[in-house]
C-alpha cells in the first residue's frame, strides 16, 4: 500500500506539471499524435522513448529539461494553425532563435503534423538534421 506522504508528493508533481502545461514521461513507440493544444518531443525515432509535452505558446525546452533530446516529434496546436521549432534559445532576449522548421496542427491543418525522424530533415526543411537539436517551440498562425 503507498503511503500518504507518497501518494501526496506525486498528486503535487502532477498538479504543477499541469499548470505549467508540461509533461514528461516514458512512452513505448506510439503513433505520434500528441493531445489537442499540445507540442510532443520523443526521446527516440518513431515517437518512442522519453516523451516532452508542452502547452506553453513559446516554450524553452532546455529550461523544461528537454534540451537537445528530440530523434522525433508531434504537434497539434489546437487554435494555433503551425508550431515552429528553434535550434537555440537566447537568454539575453529570453526568445527561440537559430535554425527553424514548421509543422503544421493536427487539428486544424490535418496534414504534416509529426516527423517520426528529424535525422532526414524535419517539416517544411527535407534533407536538414534537426535531431537531438532542439530548444524551443512556438505556437503561431493563432
Amino acid at each position: 500500500m503507498l503511503r500518504t506522504s507518497t501518494i501526496r508528493t506525486t498528486m503535487i508533481a502532477i498538479a504543477t506539471a499541469a499548470a505549467l502545461g508540461v509533461m514528461a514521461v516514458p512512452a513505448s513507440a506510439g503513433d505520434g499524435l500528441c493531445a489537442k493544444g499540445y507540442v510532443c518531443g520523443y526521446e527516440h525515432l518513431d515517437f518512442d522513448g522519453a516523451m516532452f509535452g508542452t502547452q506553453k505558446v513559446t516554450a524553452n525546452w532546455a529550461s523544461q529539461g528537454f534540451h537537445n533530446r528530440a530523434t522525433s516529434v508531434s504537434v497539434n496546436g489546437g487554435t494555433c494553425k503551425y508550431t515552429d521549432f528553434y535550434t537555440s534559445w537566447n537568454i539575453l532576449t529570453n526568445s527561440p532563435g537559430g535554425g527553424t522548421f514548421r509543422l503544421f496542427s493536427r487539428t486544424l491543418m490535418k496534414t504534416n503534423y509529426r516527423d517520426p525522424d528529424l535525422r532526414n530533415g524535419a517539416g517544411d526543411k527535407p534533407g536538414v538534421s534537426f535531431d537531438d537539436n532542439i530548444d524551443a517551440t512556438r505556437f503561431t498562425g493563432c
